[in-house]
C-alpha cells in the first residue's frame, strides 16, 4: 500500500512539473520558414485561385469559337373536366375528365463562322489574362519569400545584438565592481562609481528594449507564416554567406560602365592597328598649283592612287 501510494505521489509531482515546464521551441530554419509562407499564406492562395480561375477560361469556346448546341423539350399534360362535341350527322359525344398530353422536342444549333476577328481578339485577351495572372502569382510568392526572409534576419539581428548587449552589461557590471572597490579603499571619488551605475542601468534598458523588438520581430514571422502569435520557435544564429561571383565577368562589366565607348576617330585608328591600313577617306591629300589633279601620299601598304578632284576650280591659279 506504501509503495502505490508513493508512486502516485511521483506521478503527480511530475505531471505538474511538466505542465510547468515551457515547452522546447523548435529551430526554424530559412528554408523552413519560406515553404509555411507559400503553403499557408492567404495572398498567395488568392493569387493562386486567380490564376486557376484565368486559366480555365482561356478556351476557345469562352471565345466563341465553337458551335453552341441547344436542347429544348417540353410536356404539356391537360385534363379537361367536361368536353361535348356534336358531329354533323347528329351524333353527340359526351367525355368527363379528359385528359391530353402533348409532347415537344427541339434541337438548335449556333456557330459563328465571322464576326470581324471579335473571337480572336478575345482569345488573345484571354490568354493576356492568364499570363498576367501567372505573373501576378509569381510577384506574390517573391514578394511573400522577401518578406518571411527579411523577418527572419530582423530576428537574427536581434538575437545578435542581444548577445553583444549582454557582454556589455557584464563588462559594465565589472567596471562597476571596479570602481566601488576604489571608492572603498580611498582610490577614486564616488562620481565614478556612480557614472558606472548610470551606464549600466542604460545597457540593460537597451536590452529589454531589444528583447521586445526581438519579440515583436517574431510575432511578425509568425504573422507571414499564418501561425497563432505566440508559437514559440528559435532562429539560427550562424549567417553563412555563400555568394561566389564570378570576378571576370564583373570586372568586364566594371570596365563597360567606367570606360566609355571610343569616338569614331579612335575607333579607326583601332582598325588601321589590326590591319595596317588606313581607310580611303583618310589618306592625306596633296595639291598642286598648276593642275586639277592632285595625288595621295603613298600608303606604305600599297601604291599610291591617283584621285581625281571633284571639284573644277580646285588648284588653279587665280586671275590678275
Amino acid at each position: 500500500m506504501k509503495q502505490l501510494l508513493l508512486l502516485f505521489c511521483i506521478l503527480c509531482t511530475l505531471h505538474v512539473y511538466s505542465q510547468n515546464t515551457p515547452a522546447r521551441a523548435d529551430t526554424l530554419s530559412p528554408d523552413e520558414a519560406v515553404r509555411i509562407a507559400l503553403e499557408n499564406n492567404y495572398d498567395i492562395r488568392l493569387s493562386r485561385t486567380d490564376a486557376e480561375i484565368a486559366r480555365l477560361n482561356n478556351t476557345r469556346a469562352n471565345a466563341g469559337m465553337l458551335p453552341t448546341i441547344g436542347l429544348n423539350v417540353g410536356d404539356n399534360v391537360s385534363v379537361n373536366a367536361f368536353q361535348y362535341q356534336k358531329f354533323f350527322d347528329g351524333r353527340s359525344n359526351e367525355n368527363y375528365g379528359v385528359l391530353a398530353n402533348t409532347v415537344s422536342a427541339g434541337v438548335v444549333l449556333n456557330w459563328t463562322l465571322y464576326d470581324g476577328r471579335r473571337m480572336q481578339i478575345t482569345k488573345k485577351r484571354l490568354e493576356e489574362l492568364e499570363r498576367l495572372g501567372t505573373l501576378n502569382l509569381q510577384t506574390t510568392v517573391q514578394n511573400t519569400a522577401s518578406q518571411v526572409l527579411q523577418a527572419y534576419y530582423a530576428i537574427v539581428q536581434g538575437r545578435l545584438q542581444e548577445r553583444a548587449l549582454e557582454e556589455v552589461i557584464a563588462l559594465n557590471e565589472e567596471r562597476l565592481r571596479i570602481a566601488e572597490a576604489r571608492l572603498t579603499a580611498g582610490f577614486a571619488a564616488q562620481t565614478d562609481a556612480l557614472q558606472a551605475r548610470i551606464d549600466l542601468n542604460q545597457r540593460r534598458s537597451d536590452l529589454l528594449i531589444q528583447q521586445n523588438a526581438t519579440a515583436a520581430a517574431k510575432r511578425n514571422l509568425n504573422r507571414l507564416l499564418v501561425r497563432p502569435a505566440d508559437t514559440p520557435f528559435e532562429v539560427t544564429e550562424n549567417i553563412l554567406n555563400t555568394y561566389a561571383p564570378e570576378r571576370t565577368t564583373l570586372i568586364q562589366k566594371i570596365r563597360r560602365q567606367t570606360q566609355p565607348e571610343p569616338p569614331a576617330r579612335t575607333a579607326r585608328r583601332y582598325a588601321f592597328r589590326s590591319n595596317g591600313k588606313y581607310p580611303e577617306h583618310l589618306r592625306t591629300r596633296t595639291h598642286h598649283a598648276d593642275s586639277e589633279d592632285f595625288i595621295a601620299k603613298p600608303n606604305p601598304a600599297g601604291p599610291a592612287k591617283k584621285c581625281r578632284s571633284s571639284r573644277p576650280d580646285r588648284g588653279r591659279k587665280p586671275h590678275a
